[in-house]
């Protein structure tokens, strides 16, 4: 098995509510998102999934719906917090495509969240 990763990067805003630090004011990231797509590499095209594909699946769940936006205005049901957008985000690639088994979620420079189901 073979994963395809790609990386991007979007900016956006949250509130943690109930957080009893600075994280429960209004502020933003510039976060940056690996995605990766597990699966045979495939013998009529040589690949698992060509970066464009993942690249466009990953612009219709994450960049589209949530690059320079407010997060709780766009997931009102989550704490907005890096795990639960790893995992909105997670289930949201599998609805495209099963194969999506890996997610890395960074909020800041030194500080990520990742699942990882290969």
């Amino acid at each position: 098995m073979i994963t395809v990763f790609k990386t991007v990067e979007l900016s956006a805003s949250h509130v943690i509510e109930n957080h009893p630090g600075k994280c429960r004011r209004l502020h933003g990231h510039n976060y940056v998102v690996t995605v990766g797509i597990t699966g045979e590499v495939r013998a009529a095209t040589g690949m698992v999934e060509d970066f464009g594909d993942v690249k466009h699946a990953i612009d219709a769940v994450i960049l589209t719906p949530c690059d320079h936006r407010h997060l709780n205005d766009v997931y009102p049901h989550l704490h907005t917090t890096a795990e639960e957008l790893a995992q909105q985000w997670i289930e949201d690639l599998q609805k495209i495509d099963p194969r999506y088994k890996y997610i890395r979620v960074y909020e800041t420079e030194n500080s990520y969240v990742e699942i990882d189901q290969r």
